[in-house]
């Protein structure tokens, strides 16, 4: 054997060794990792379950699936209520809001991203897109009174008040209806005969939300300053 494949012969070994104390030492600090949660939780004392907890940061949209979401012990008494404690219910699931790694998952943040909406009697719930400068910087939700412009090349025109919002993309699938995050789309409830001009607005120009406080709209109310734009929902 000459030397080049001696030496070839050597590196490969070393390689081979390598590796091997790589996956020995893996294989320790994962075991030393698992024995030190367990005597983590032995510490707390009180009664032990196991629940599905998210193996990394999940998104809304998300599956949960075994590549994403394991079986894990944790002390019941710190367990948020409602987490889930049979990996085949959750599995198969959205996501419906942010799930953090290593939180347990509970049913409250699963399930279909879009609740039913209450759209009030003689309305017509319609979407339309918006970007999160032009709304209010995003804190627009459910249940507030908004004003629509319509933002064109020269001017900015007012074409509708007082417009109920039924639904908002970044209060979807929020427990609090507080979440943060970009908001890109409205539900609106309008008069059915006015979904075709707003729309065709939408189409045209991008919309500009502008949210009046409560003293002003019952101010306008009272004297009859104020009317309702061409499309407003009242």
């Amino acid at each position: 054997m000459n030397i080049s494949k001696r030496n070839l012969v050597v590196a490969a070994t070393a390689a081979a060794l390598a590796l091997l104390c790589l996956g020995l030492y893996v294989q320790g600090v994962r075991s030393e990792a698992a024995t030190a949660r367990q005597t983590a939780l032995r510490s707390y004392g009180g009664e032990q379950a196991q629940v599905l907890v998210a193996q990394r940061d999940l998104l809304p949209g998300e599956t949960l699936a075994p590549d994403n979401a394991s079986m894990q012990t944790w002390v019941s008494d710190l367990l948020p209520k409602a987490a889930l404690t049979d990996a085949a219910a959750g599995f198969g699931q959205n996501v419906s809001t942010l799930i953090l790694a290593n939180e347990p998952i509970t049913q409250a943040k699963l399930g279909s991203e879009h609740a039913a909406l209450n759209v009030p009697d003689g309305m017509v719930a319609m979407s339309i897109p918006v970007e999160t400068v032009n709304a209010v910087g995003g804190q627009i939700r459910p249940g507030q009174l908004v004003n629509l412009h319509a933002i064109g090349e020269t001017q900015v025109n007012l074409i509708a008040d007082r417009i109920m919002i039924l639904a908002a993309s970044n209060a979807v699938g929020s427990e609090s209806g507080t979440s943060a995050g970009e908001l890109n789309w409205l539900s609106l409830a309008v008069r059915p005969e006015l979904v075709d001009r707003l729309l065709g607005v939408v189409r045209d120009q991008r919309i500009s939300i502008t949210l009046p406080g409560q003293g002003v709209i019952e101010e306008e109310v009272k004297s009859g300053g104020a009317t309702p734009g061409p499309l407003a929902a009242q």
